[in-house]
């Protein structure tokens, strides 16, 4: 166990730092389509998936490819994908169904 924490310390295997990594690629083109807080629950979610390889608690997870991702969940009903009127508004991008 105390050559596991080591290990970890040392490549930084935290939620923290991956969340600090996430910061720093969002200050990049991502950052125009997803806002903070969606980052910070897609960080929390995948950490926790990586987690389990490491703890043992799982032998494998699975990640979405990026034609896979069909919805985003938000850190609250303020933050991330909204219904209104009669579109969806995600950050600054609006989607109007006809039909």
């Amino acid at each position: 166990m105390r050559l596991f924490k080591q290990a970890r310390d040392t490549y930084e295997f935290s939620e923290y730092a991956l969340s600090r990594y996430a910061t720093q690629v969002r200050n990049s083109w991502l950052g125009e389509h997803l806002d903070a807080h969606t980052v910070q629950t897609l960080t929390k979610r995948a950490f926790n998936a990586v987690s389990r390889i490491a703890y043992g608690k799982a032998k494998k997870v699975r990640f979405k490819g990026k034609r896979g991702l069909h919805s985003v969940e938000g850190k609250s009903q303020g933050s991330a994908i909204k219904w209104k009127d009669d579109h969806v508004v995600w950050s600054r991008i609006e989607t109007r169904f006809f039909g």
